[in-house]
């Protein structure tokens, strides 16, 4: 994990109005104004932190709640270009 749940946890501290973590499952809860929600986006998405969901609340101050979940891309065996199951791609 390389401290990214602690260090998305800071950096969503720094945006939210309010905030839930659960360490466990490296989930992260938010509500959070619209003006910032891009912003806070673009930087826990280079943590690897992806949005699960995510809904607006509109009025004179639109609030965006939104989920972000770690992704551990080392589970992905594409990027660790291992191709003996690209057997697909071959030419016979």
């Amino acid at each position: 994990m390389e401290n990214n749940f602690d260090t998305a946890k800071a950096i969503c501290e720094e945006y939210c109005e309010e905030l839930e973590c659960e360490p466990y499952t490296e989930s992260i809860s938010v509500k959070v104004k619209r003006k910032y929600f891009s912003e806070l986006y673009n930087r826990v998405q280079n943590l690897n932190y992806v949005c699960q969901s995510i809904s607006l609340h509109s009025g004179q101050n639109s609030v965006v709640d939104a989920m972000f979940l770690y992704l551990d891309l080392s589970e992905f065996d594409m990027f660790d270009g291992d191709d003996k199951d690209d057997w697909w791609k071959k030419d016979n």
